[in-house]
């Protein structure tokens, strides 16, 4: 009569995927990916409004692959960020705080100029229309 219990036969080495930790920062990510993806929904509007990307390495891949280029760009960027967080965060905590928490600040700055951007074409463009724009209304 053989009486091998089952759960005997798993390795003991193997870590069941129930175990693995949970993440560091959930919302400090969350925050991330938020910001990402309003950078990325703003510069396309931008673009679209004949604006022009400032940063370099971003425009390159824009001009080279277009939209899916730049989503894919900037959520690389991202998943990068968060993963070296998890993996830093597991010897030196502190240090990835400060990490995910730069990345949070300086996700926002690009926002912060785009909302600026945005904010003088509405007030030059929609608002107060040029004026050879008015007159060529009123020709009409």
């Amino acid at each position: 009569m053989n009486t091998t219990d089952k759960s005997s036969q798993i390795p003991q080495n193997k870590t069941p995927w129930h175990a693995v930790p949970h993440m560091r920062f959930p919302s400090a990510y969350l925050w991330l990916v938020f910001l990402s993806s309003l950078d990325i929904m703003l510069t396309w509007v931008i673009l679209s409004l004949k604006g022009q990307e400032l940063n370099p390495i971003a425009n390159a891949v824009i001009q080279h692959s277009g939209l899916t280029g730049m989503i894919i760009f900037k959520y690389s960027l991202t998943i990068f960020v968060i993963i070296m967080c998890e993996i830093i965060g597991r010897k030196k905590n502190r240090t990835a705080k400060m990490l995910i928490t730069f990345g949070v600040v300086l996700t926002c700055i690009p926002i912060f100029i785009q909302f600026k951007i945005l904010g003088f074409f509405v007030l030059n463009h929609v608002i107060n229309p040029p004026i050879a724009d008015t007159a060529a209304f009123l020709i009409r």
